[in-house]
């Protein structure tokens, strides 16, 4: 099944390596293991609830549940907010993470599916993120993208997380000396 055009599989090995998003992983590991030396009661718990926020509000309930599967309405204030809280964590913008989730949806452990554990768990848990993304994997099905650009809101929150990304891969190259 497919969202309307056909799709083509890649080799998930395809992708060149994203190494805004690796660096920054690594960043991030790097810096949790030293926020153990500057522990404190108040941090803890606002690292709790931004979990929390970003994880299930956004996440959970914003882009996988509203966006995504469309499962249920609200008052655009509160979907705005939730929308807001899914870029907490981190997974990029929401256009690109529901074009991929509907794929995965489409095509779930088979060939097609952006994250299959079939292609193993490392490509499962990490790889498809620093290997590529279905917008590399595969051509990206236009009926997908109409439906989640529906928003501008959306559409700016998704070019600001690419930008931001774009922008951290820009920083942290080490420029080249002529001799």
């Amino acid at each position: 099944m497919t969202l309307g055009h056909q799709t083509e599989p890649a080799t998930p090995k395809q992708g060149e390596t994203n190494w805004g998003s690796g660096i920054f992983l690594i960043a991030a590991h790097l810096a949790a293991v030293a926020a153990l030396f500057f522990f404190s009661w108040t941090a803890l718990i606002t690292a709790i609830v931004l979990y929390w926020a970003g994880g299930s509000l956004g996440i959970g309930m914003g882009w996988h549940r509203l966006l995504t599967h469309r499962g249920y309405k609200v008052p655009k204030a509160v979907e705005y907010f939730l929308v807001t809280c899914g870029t907490l964590a981190l997974e990029g913008g929401p256009i690109q993470w529901v074009v991929t989730h509907r794929i995965h949806h489409a095509h779930t452990d088979r060939e097609g599916d952006p994250h299959t554990p079939r292609d193993g768990g490392w490509w499962a848990h990490i790889g498809w993120i620093l290997r590529g993304t279905a917008r590399l994997r595969w051509k990206t099905p236009q009926k997908a993208w109409f439906v989640v650009r529906e928003m501008a809101c959306w559409s700016w929150m998704s070019t600001w997380a690419y930008q931001r990304r774009k922008s951290v891969h820009r920083r942290l190259q080490i420029p080249q000396t002529t001799s």
